[in-house]
Order: C-alpha cells, then structure tokens, then sequence
C-alpha cells in the first residue's frame, strides 16, 4: 500500500514531482507517486468537483482512548454499579434519566433533543471475543472488522468504498484526521485525509521556512508552466497537482462562504461543521471520518468525563441541528465508538483502567431509537470486564446493508447477526 510523502527535503523539484508530493496543510497527504504511473491520472480528480450529494452519507467519529461506556449510559438503579465505584459513580438525582433504569451522564445532556425525536441510538455491550487491551491492536481490529488480525491490509469502509459507485466527481470518502485511518483504507481508491479547509494548501517541502506566497507561487510555476520535461508520467502529475491547487483555492472559497445554522464547539465541532460544509456544497463522499481524543482516562475522571462528554454531545448535537436546518439531516446517520470500554471498578487514582464491552451511539432521522443490546451483568464479570453481548460487525454489518446498499459478506469475512438500528423516518 502506497504511503504518504510527508516532505522531500534535498531533492529538486523536478524530481520531486516525479517521485511525490503531498497535498497538505492541517494533515491533507496525497499517496506517493513514485513509479506508479498508473495510479497518477487518479489520484487527485478525485478531490476536484463537488456536485452529485450521495443520497445516503455515513459519519463515523472515532472516541479514540477507550471511552467509559458504564459512565455515559449509567444504570444508575443498579446497586452494583455504586459499589463499583463510589467514588465515580453519578447520582441517581443527577442522571439525566431515559427510562425507569438507564439515564446518560449529564455532560451529554446535549443529546436528549436527539433522543426525544427518536434519533438517538445507544448499543451496549459491544465487543469481540477475547478482547484485546491494547489501543492499537484494538482499535486495528475496529477499523480492519478482524478480531484476529490475519492478512487484511485495507479497512472496512476501504472495501466498501472499492465496491461502491462513485458518480459524483468528489471522493468517495474523506477523513477529517491528521492522517488517514486504516478503516479508510483501499485496494483500489485513493481518499484524501482533511484537517482543515482553511488551511487546506499543496505545499513542496513540510519543513519549508518559505514564505508561503512565495512557496506558493513556485508551485504554481513548476505545476502549471514548467515544460521541461515531456514525459507522460510527469505531465499528469503536473495537471493532476494543477487541479489541486484549483481545488484548494475553491475549498477555501467555500470554507469562507458557509454560514452554519448552529453553534459548533471547538475540536470535534470544527471537524463536524467541516462536514456539515462539504456536504451541503454536494460534495460527491459517501463516507466522512473524524476522531477526537482524551478517552484514556485513568486517573481524575470525574475531572475529564464531564469535559468530554460536553464536547462530544454538543458537536454531534450541533451538527444535526446544522444539517437539519439546511435540509441535508435524513441523509445522514452517524457512529460514534471507543476501541473498548473501561474495567467496572475504579482505581485508587479514581479512574478506570482498559476495559472490553463499551458503548457505541448512533445518530440520525433514519435511526430505531432506543437502548439497543443485551444488558451486560454488572457481578458476572470476565476478569473484571463486562461481558459483550453485541459484536460490533453486527453494527457495521446493520450499516452496510440497510445504510450503505451493500452485502455485509462482501466485506467482513464473518459477517453476523444484525441489529435492528436502521429503519426510521428515512430507511
């Protein structure tokens, strides 16, 4: 698999633009062109031309760190969860209370508009047999959809976005990420990986001092003026890369434009109002990618989760409000999940250390609102950890049928039982 070229300090322009380039700026890499004359016509038309809005659009929002699922949708009537942890524990006169045993915590609040029009979705319980502990084994085992990690190189929605067909002239997916994540990659599709439209630039060199109108004005003339050398490879670099400074310039343009009909938070909202952008100006990707972090929390939660908590509600919160009123609300539906939960009991720094079973929350007009899942035993533990009692294929396996149009056994080897998540106002 290709990889991004980051910065080609000591080579000379010409032939850096017949080896590589990146497309940068807040974290926006092209792959490495080097020898792959095939893969150069493509690479970048794909981010040019945002028309033909997919009918159904799929958010993902990674809660990287391992969010504390026990600690967002609290069953706040089980004695056993206030002999876990009193000090963590919330109160039952502070629970913000969904029914007669489960109530969200209250840095959530932000989404109980959501969950009052039906368009919040809780799935406890969600794992995988013989979880793994680690961040990065883990979360790989999320954005692969293989519990064993054998042979995949390419991501779950990497291989739906292969099967999937693009009309639109944009790309068929997008990351709002520093790089892109291995659920997004492809066998045979080259995705962008945004951090900001504001920022969003083609660059020659990471490292640069440049003065950036000079740098950019370089680029400018080695893409679009330079005819010294005629081989086709370098010429569709020099008009692939030609576009992407277009591009840039109407990416900005856009960014400049829009005018959102909500109160985005900063982080994750700057992210999620990006989103909010790209689709209401039609752009052409099925899939937008985003994450936010702090979840590890294992010491001072009580301090942290309330933070986290805020942030998160009130950006997805925002976003929906944002999309409803442009009109754009029942085209999308939204996950957000942690690459596990937390342990039961906290610990003597008053946090809570890697779990297994978590909390995943889906969002959106076309959701089955609700609390989703067998409810996990809070006394009949492995190793301390609650037991999962919804694999999460059986989520992606939900998403890709009923949401994305496609056969679940096309992309996850062993695809499960679904969940009944999807099938409201727009399904």
């Amino acid at each position: 698999m290709s990889k991004a070229i980051e910065s080609v300090s000591g080579r000379s322009r010409r032939d850096f633009m017949a080896t590589g380039l990146s497309v940068a700026g807040a974290g926006v890499f092209l792959p490495s062109f080097a020898g792959v004359s095939e893969t150069l016509g493509s690479a970048l038309p794909e981010l040019s031309g945002l028309s033909g809005r997919p009918s159904r659009i799929l958010v993902i929002v990674e809660l990287s760190g391992g969010n504390d699922g026990l600690g967002s949708l609290i069953p706040y009537e089980d004695d056993a969860y206030h002999r876990a942890r009193p000090g963590l524990r919330v109160k039952k006169r502070d629970v913000l209370k969904l029914d007669e045993q489960f109530g969200l915590h209250p840095g959530l609040k932000a989404l109980l508009a959501l969950w009052e029009k039906g368009d919040l979705a809780l799935v406890q319980g969600v794992g995988y047999p013989d979880a793994n502990r680690s961040h990065f084994h883990s979360m790989d085992i999320w954005h692969t959809a293989d519990p064993k990690l054998k042979t995949i190189r390419t991501g779950w929605l990497g291989r739906a976005l292969d099967l999937m067909k693009n009309e639109a002239a944009g790309a068929a997916g997008m990351a709002m990420t520093s790089r892109l994540p291995v659920a997004l990659y492809c066998e045979k599709t080259q995705l962008p990986s945004i951090g900001s439209l504001g920022r969003f630039s083609v660059r020659i060199d990471g490292r640069s001092q440049a003065d950036a109108r000079l740098e950019r004005r370089l680029i400018r003339q080695n893409l679009v003026d330079s005819r010294g050398d005629s081989r086709a490879a370098t010429e569709r670099v020099r008009r692939s890369f030609s576009a992407a400074v277009a591009e840039s310039d109407r990416l900005k343009s856009m960014s400049q434009a829009y005018r959102p009909d909500a109160r985005y938070p900063r982080g994750l909202g700057d992210r999620l109002r990006l989103i909010a952008q790209l689709i209401h100006a039609g752009h052409g990707a099925s899939v937008y990618y985003s994450a936010t972090g702090g979840y590890d929390t294992h010491a001072g939660q009580n301090n942290s989760h309330p933070r986290l908590h805020a942030s998160f509600a009130g950006s997805v919160a925002a976003f929906f409000k944002d999309l409803e009123a442009k009109g754009h609300a029942d085209c999308v539906v939204l996950l957000a999940y942690s690459e596990f939960g937390r342990r039961v009991r906290e610990n003597a720094s008053m946090g809570t250390d890697h779990g297994a079973a978590g909390l995943c929350f889906l969002m959106g007009p076309s959701v089955y609102g609700g609390i989703h899942g067998a409810r996990p035993s809070l006394s009949d533990l492995d190793r301390g950890d609650l037991k999962f009692t919804v694999d999460f294929r059986s989520i992606y396996g939900c998403l890709l049928e009923r949401w994305l149009g496609l056969a679940a056994a096309t992309v996850i080897s062993e695809p499960l039982p679904m969940l009944k998540l999807l099938g409201g106002r727009r399904v």
